[in-house]
């Protein structure tokens, strides 16, 4: 137990959290937590809520953590935001973040404000972001001013920038 009050609490609580739920309890609770010891807390959090919504589907958290570990933190609080957002999670969040890891953050940002304001008529945000990917996002800015103010009922805006080349 010295172990365990070793670690930081957020750390240990996440731990508490996800143990009891994986399917192979071959290791022990303070083997568990430290698997656990190198990741970043903000990134332990990112992932926990994904997990839980999919740890039937998926390895052990520990694992899942790792897949998350080199990613940037704000691709992954983009993509959560999305991936909680979309109506059917079919892709694993792991795989998402991959769909999306060679966006510019701030390509990303732009896309996830106009994804929201559409996302019913769209299928899913990475779908959408490669949709607009070969745009420059000094002309998508202003086509998105217009975009909003008018014809943004009756068409999509992938759709409204391919009409204006």
């Amino acid at each position: 137990m010295a172990e365990v009050r070793q670690r930081p609490e957020p750390v240990v609580t996440i731990a508490r959290t996800t143990w009891p739920l994986e399917e192979n309890r071959y290791r022990t609770f303070p083997q568990y937590l430290d698997d656990l010891k190198y990741h970043e807390l903000p990134r332990m959090e990112i992932a926990v809520a994904t997990w839980l919504l999919e740890s039937s589907k998926y390895r052990p958290f520990p694992q899942y953590v790792e897949d998350l570990k080199y990613r940037d933190m704000v691709l992954l609080q983009l993509a959560r935001e999305a991936w909680l957002a979309e109506d059917s999670r079919n892709r694993q969040f792991p795989l998402y973040v991959d769909d999306l890891k060679y966006t510019d953050i701030p390509r990303l940002m732009f896309a996830l404000e106009l994804w929201k304001l559409e996302r019913s008529k769209y299928r899913t945000f990475p779908q959408y972001v490669e949709d607009l990917k070969y745009h420059d996002l000094s002309t998508l800015m202003p086509l998105s001013t217009e975009w909003k103010s008018g014809p943004c009922a009756s068409t999509t805006f992938p759709s409204f920038v391919d009409s204006r080349r």
